[in-house]
């Protein structure tokens, strides 16, 4: 069905295509006779119902890892009036562990690069690497990024919904992004997998959504901002990294879920598609 809906589209540009209700009413349809239709949607009840659980479950999850996080790396008021020992702690601005929109990477020998738009990184962390530019297509007028830098979304709702990403698998470990990212590279004191955990925090969010500027709909988070968010971390390396593991082991688990919800989508339209070949020869045109 959807391939029809793009062929009765038109438009000068294949991203500006419109269906116009005439075009829409033409589009033949397939009917199956009512007693056809109830056992079809009998079995696709089914796989929507499993697919309800699932996302519940991911939820769930999600849930308990923001709890999880705001345990393991709680805000600099919650963690003063806790009445634990600061000392094995220290209070750090984002500026002092990162630098902000680094210069552009170094052009790869065969000049292929990633790029990323905003649709490539996902509100879980999750960053799509396959799609490649060549460097001087890309290199002017979009952030430069390398394997190990972070993104953070930086115009409304994006940000709010937590898009960015600690990058990993880019071509000849570089990429190239959409301007609505800013890029954030870790100098080395804290474990950058702990920058990004930070940078999923709800303190992180709120404080960003409450300070952004601009007009409604065109609201961005400042330079600025990013440079001067604090945010508590343990001084022990180990520790760090131990912190990563556990919120990491939580991350996995919702994504699991969300591969699952992924693998019913398709189950399900697969076979919406065998049962409406079966009963097509007996349908009403």
């Amino acid at each position: 069905m959807q391939h029809l809906l793009w062929a009765y589209s038109y438009g000068l540009a294949d991203d500006r295509l419109r269906l116009y209700f005439d075009d829409f009413a033409a589009i033949p349809v397939v009917i199956p006779r009512f007693e056809d239709q109830q056992r079809i949607s009998s079995k696709l009840a089914l796989w929507d119902k499993a697919a309800q659980v699932l996302e519940k479950l991911a939820a769930n999850s999600r849930a308990e890892k923001r709890a999880l996080l705001h345990r393991l790396l709680p805000t600099p008021t919650h963690y003063a009036s806790s009445g634990k020992q600061a000392k094995a702690w220290k209070l750090f601005r984002l500026g002092d562990v990162v630098d902000l929109n680094p210069r552009r990477p170094v052009m790869p020998e065969d000049g292929r690069v990633s790029f990323l738009p905003m649709e490539a990184v996902s509100e879980q962390g999750r960053v799509d690497i396959s799609r490649e530019r060549q460097y001087q297509d890309v290199c002017t007028g979009h952030p430069g990024f390398s394997d190990g830098d972070l993104l953070v979304a930086k115009i409304t709702p994006c940000f709010e919904n937590g898009k960015g990403a600690l990058l990993a698998g880019l071509t000849n470990g570089v990429g190239f992004g959409s301007t609505e990212f800013h890029v954030l590279r870790p100098k080395g004191m804290i474990e950058p997998r702990l920058i990004a955990q930070v940078l999923q925090s709800r303190e992180f969010r709120n404080r960003g959504a409450a300070e952004m500027e601009g007009s409604a709909g065109q609201k961005r988070i400042s330079a600025d901002f990013l440079r001067s968010f604090r945010f508590l971390c343990p001084m022990d390396r180990s520790e760090q990294l131990a912190i990563c593991d556990l919120l990491d082991t939580a991350d996995q688990v919702a994504h699991m879920y969300d591969l699952a919800i992924d693998a019913i989508v398709v189950e399900k339209r697969a076979l919406l598609q065998r049962v409406m070949a079966q009963t097509a020869s007996t349908a009403v045109i």
